[in-house]
């Protein structure tokens, strides 16, 4: 009887449900739903397993195979997202939960679990994170675009202080107050909005998902190319169009993202930055630079210190409180990498990421 209600359970779900025997390489049990998901016939999968791995995209078939592996070898559960590529050219992404199933002798001898078409969730989290990356760079560009009129602003309410101080004009004095005030309030709004949303982020789980990284760095940064207001030369360099990584989208667009706003910060209008990405054997290599004032020698070892005394002022005045690399490099970190720099002054800073790829 349970196994009645486990065969109509499975006829009514819309998920798949498959016992893969490792003896036979065939399906003891596939669920209906394969055949709306794969969008093929579920007697001619049974009779050629095959069928449902062709249909992987070429990219993500790696990934897949990997998993599979991972399960045999250590026995335990493992997830994984794919996209299929189907006969009419449509793509779907599917999740699919796998366990490994023991005899009373502890020998794995088949493999269960459940697959599911998550193409409405996964275009739904494409568009948070396109939010996500957006609303980042926006914020960077909206303070670098607010300091620059700020800055003169207060240049122009400071020389009417000094001027008025002179002649003793009390009424004019308190309002080049009031100007002065309303800038340093509006200044450390700018830095508190900021600063709040890059603090934020290293408590939050990290999210490893797979990604073309070239295709994201490249909008990232087409995001500033169109800002107006922030007129400098932005290029990504890459032998290959498209490198496919294992790391938390969300949080390597925020350390690019931090990396371009101290790079306009520090390089005179019109500088050239510039990210390249390749592969170095097993390791994923983005370096991102700039041709602006560099750091000085003094101040390098204390770079990556939260809260350090060496932070500086930006080329239009902007301030620092001195966590941004703290935090980049604490991003980079809690996905497995490394971060490491050469600079010199008044001639630019490379700042080096290192990740690890997935194998192959």
């Amino acid at each position: 009887m349970d196994n009645d209600l486990f065969h109509l359970f499975g006829k009514s779900s819309k998920k798949v449900f498959f016992l893969f025997n490792l003896d036979t390489l065939r399906f003891d049990y596939l669920s209906e739903a394969v055949s709306k998901v794969w969008e093929a016939d579920r007697e001619l999968i049974v009779e050629t397993p095959e069928l449902l791995t062709s249909s992987i995209h070429p990219d993500d078939k790696s990934a897949v195979y990997r998993r599979l592996e991972q399960i045999i070898k250590e026995g335990e559960g493992r997830e994984v997202e794919f996209s299929l590529t189907l006969p009419g050219g449509s793509q779907k992404e599917i999740k699919v939960e796998a366990h490994p199933i023991k005899n009373e002798a502890g020998v794995i001898t088949h493999i269960a679990g459940e697959a599911e078409d998550v193409t409405k969730q996964s275009q739904y989290v494409d568009y948070l994170k396109e939010y996500t990356r957006r609303k980042n760079s926006t914020l960077e560009i909206i303070a670098h675009d607010l300091r620059g009129p700020l800055a003169i602003v207060k240049g122009i309410a400071s020389l009417l202080q000094s001027e008025y101080d002179e002649e003793k004009n009390e009424e004019i004095n308190s309002y080049t107050k009031i100007i002065l005030n309303a800038y340093d309030n509006c200044l450390e709004l700018i830095d508190n909005l900021l600063s709040d949303e890059h603090l934020k982020s290293p408590t939050i789980y990290v999210n490893i998902i797979r990604f073309d990284v070239v295709e994201k760095v490249q909008k990232l940064l087409n995001s500033y190319r169109v800002a107006k207001g922030v007129e400098f030369n932005f290029e990504v360099k890459s032998d290959e169009d498209k490198i496919m990584v294992e790391l938390d989208e969300v949080k390597l667009m925020q350390i690019i993202n931090n990396l371009v706003s101290n790079s306009i910060k520090f390089t005179k209008v019109g500088g050239n930055i510039s990210i390249s990405i390749k592969r170095e054997g097993r390791k994923l290599v983005i370096a991102h630079s700039d041709n602006g004032i560099g750091i000085p020698e003094n101040l390098q070892a204390d770079v990556f210190n939260r809260y350090n005394k060496t932070a500086r002022r930006g080329l239009q005045g902007e301030t620092s409180i001195g966590v941004g690399l703290s935090i980049v490099r604490d991003l980079v970190e809690i996905q497995g990498g490394s971060i490491s720099f050469e600079s010199e002054e008044n001639e630019g800073t490379t700042f080096f990421l290192t990740f690890p790829l997935p194998g192959e």
